[in-house]
């Protein structure tokens, strides 16, 4: 979960939306009930909707912003929390978590490191807390 700060206002679920977050900005498409105003914070889950491999994470990225948007595509840089043993990766950058499922050959050590990952197939839902 994250607070994101919406940029633009959203009037259908499945608009994509442009937000500020912790350390950032980001890009997804909204999935929720009922438009929203552009400058209110809302609560939001976060879910990756493509397997990333692992020759396209970088490991040990120069230092960056958290979250950032890239030709329509978001850039999360974070520290990799766990790696579970179906490639499952849970991703923290500043008070948020994303899982995103991996394929291809994890290097060995990387629970603890910093890592950086693009994703373009990323929806966001609004956790009514």
């Amino acid at each position: 979960m994250m607070r994101v700060v919406l940029l633009e206002s959203v009037i259908q679920d499945g608009d994509r939306v442009l937000f500020t977050a912790e350390g950032g900005r980001g890009i997804a498409s909204w999935r929720g009930d009922g438009a929203q105003v552009a400058g209110v914070a809302v609560d939001v889950e976060v879910e990756v909707h493509e397997e990333i491999d692992w020759s396209e994470i970088v490991v040990d990225p120069q230092p960056g912003t958290i979250v950032d948007v890239l030709d329509q595509a978001m850039v999360f840089r974070g520290v990799v929390e766990d790696l579970d043993k179906d490639g499952v990766l849970t991703l923290r950058f500043g008070s948020g978590i994303v899982l995103v499922d991996t394929t291809g050959e994890a290097p060995l050590g990387v629970v603890g490191r910093d890592v950086s990952l693009t994703v373009r197939d990323i929806e966001i839902y609004p956790t009514g807390v």
